[in-house]
């Protein structure tokens, strides 16, 4: 063990987790203070909580994902923070690797994250390679709510990459794909509203677009069905982005609801 101002807390905000959290909490036993923060689940994702001794659950409302990783940071008791998003958890390498880690206090750290769908690892359509800002020492670093995503902000500390991978898998099901999609593309209106036009034109240009960067120049037809339906999947959310966009600068809708809104890790 090293010493206590070099011990790590683990974050995670959850809801309606009941799949994933009981495998994401033996992945890190390690760890002797998980804070997860609940946004309302209706399914057993706390009870299932209760049972790991070295977890403190808080309840919260729906509000913005960055915000409710200020908060469970600010619960932690030690000052290096384990961020992870609801559906991932670290690999038995990675729970070693941080075990083993003694944190520089000058720096932050990233890890490659490792995407599955239907069970299998995607390495392209942009989902892999795939860096990320996950490890952060609080007095120095903080999430931020930012277009819609969840964002480590740091005073320029400098990024150190581990080498084994945190395992994310992010949809239950197709239904679960085309949920996500409404999010991120609801989002993407709220954001450019008032700002960007948005057109049926532009709408059928950029679905065009991310079906052929995902499918052609990132290798997605070497994913096989995987990769048909992650570019699809892309492709909507670029069509429907751009639809939404265009009802929200002819005032149909009020964006003021969505703002607060967030989105996962997620297409």
């Amino acid at each position: 063990m090293y010493p206590y101002d070099r011990m790590i807390s683990t974050t995670i905000v959850t809801r309606n987790c009941e799949r994933m959290i009981s495998e994401v909490l033996e992945s890190l036993r390690w760890c002797d203070d998980i804070i997860l923060i609940d946004r309302s689940s209706s399914d057993h994702t706390l009870e299932i909580a209760a049972t790991f001794p070295n977890v403190r659950v808080e309840r919260a409302s729906l509000e913005s994902i960055g915000n409710l990783f200020v908060h469970a940071a600010s619960l932690a008791k030690h000052d290096w923070i384990l961020t992870l998003f609801r559906n991932e958890l670290p690999s038995p390498q990675l729970g070693r690797e941080l075990q083993e880690l003694l944190p520089d206090p000058n720096a932050i750290y990233s890890m490659p994250l490792r995407s599955h769908l239907n069970g299998k690892w995607i390495k392209r359509c942009g989902w892999s390679p795939n860096q990320r800002l996950r490890l952060y020492n609080r007095k120095h670093a903080h999430f931020a709510q930012v277009q819609g995503w969840a964002t480590l902000m740091h005073d320029g500390r400098k990024e150190i990459p581990l080498s084994s991978p945190l395992l994310r898998y992010p949809y239950e099901s197709i239904a679960d794909f085309i949920d996500r999609i409404q999010t991120r593309s609801r989002l993407y209106a709220v954001e450019h509203a008032h700002h960007e036009k948005g057109s049926l034109r532009k709408a059928f240009w950029r679905a065009g677009c991310a079906f052929f960067r995902s499918y052609l120049l990132k290798s997605g037809w070497l994913e096989g069905r995987e990769g048909v339906i992650i570019s699809m999947a892309l492709a909507h959310r670029a069509f429907y982005s751009q639809l939404k966009l265009q009802e929200l600068n002819l005032d149909k809708f009020p964006t003021g609801s969505d703002r607060h809104q967030s989105a996962d890790e997620e297409v």
